[in-house]
């Protein structure tokens, strides 16, 4: 059985057919995810629990080539949707763009940051500079990055108080920024639609757990999932078969790539993780990683997804 299989009532769905397995995905995948009080996930329980309607797998993320390796550390054949820009270009863009560059990107998270309590508060810090440095410049008559030089774009967060509202009673994580595709590069302004050929989708994220490499964090899996539904819905007119969704995830001094593939036909949900980042004395202590990161931020939109 796959996502495919939705059935009706005898009055019909409530949703439009193309959004079947959407709407199955949303019920049997994404609620029971955000429910636990629990910060990190049990994959295998959730394949349990969905008794093939859906299946979830976990793959390894080479953060450096964007990879996907296989049990043994080796690249796979599996299809990419995201290809991170390069160290070097990233350099020449921010050289060209001249973001906002405060002293405080140079210094270590706060020591406060070391207790759970505060590593959610640290990680906004994070994927703030982060949506500074690529959208933003210190030049008023010049762009960012991100407006020139890609077809991403801002959007906010459209749906988010829904997604934040079912798990807020227990949670310390938060979605942040969300980027989408748009037909050529602007500077986002409310109301233009996304490109419905591109369904991809990249969000930040603060988390109040700390990384752990292998594990999967509610937040990531929570917000994967909504933004594929999110995704599937935006683009119903023109559906696509496969959803790709990247989430950047800061806890305290400690970054990680999540992504969601989502195939509508077969009910696979392959989500690829990368290893988790360190960043003890700010992000631009390590400079090569933290330009790999914000490569990975404005990465081409690639793969078949029909």
């Amino acid at each position: 059985m796959n996502s495919s299989s939705a059935s009706s009532s005898a009055s019909g769905p409530a949703y439009r057919p193309e959004l079947a397995p959407t709407a199955e995905l949303l019920k049997h995948a994404l609620m029971p995810v955000v429910q636990p009080d629990e910060p990190y996930v049990d994959i295998d329980a959730h394949n349990k629990r969905l008794q093939g309607l859906f299946e979830f797998s976990i793959q390894q993320l080479d953060f450096s080539t964007g990879q996907v390796l296989d049990k043994e550390g080796r690249p796979s054949q599996a299809d990419l949707y995201f290809r991170p820009v390069s160290p070097q270009k990233m350099q020449a863009w921010l050289d060209e763009s001249k973001p906002f560059n405060h002293q405080y990107d140079y210094e270590p998270a706060d020591s406060y940051c070391t207790r759970d309590s505060g590593a959610q508060t640290a990680g906004h810090f994070f994927v703030n500079i982060i949506d500074n440095h690529v959208r933003d410049s210190a030049d008023a008559s010049n762009l960012g990055a991100m407006p020139t030089h890609t077809t991403w774009a801002s959007v906010g967060m459209p749906r988010f108080k829904l997604l934040y509202r079912s798990d807020r009673d227990h949670t310390d994580w938060r979605p942040y920024h969300v980027y989408r595709q748009f037909p050529e590069p602007i500077k986002y302004t409310m109301g233009e639609k996304a490109n419905p050929e591109k369904p991809h989708v990249i969000i930040t994220l603060a988390e109040g757990a700390r990384l752990k490499d292998g594990i999967l964090c509610t937040s990531e899996l929570s917000t994967l999932l909504w933004y594929a539904v999110d995704s599937s819905v935006s683009t119903v007119e023109k559906p696509h078969v496969i959803y790709p969704v990247m989430a950047v995830t800061a806890s305290c001094d400690t970054v990680r790539l999540t992504q969601a593939i989502w195939n509508v036909k077969t009910g696979q949900i392959e989500i690829r993780m990368s290893p988790v980042l360190e960043f003890p004395g700010g992000l631009w202590k390590n400079k090569t990683q933290y330009l790999s990161l914000l490569g990975w931020v404005l990465s081409d939109p690639i793969g078949k997804t029909r």
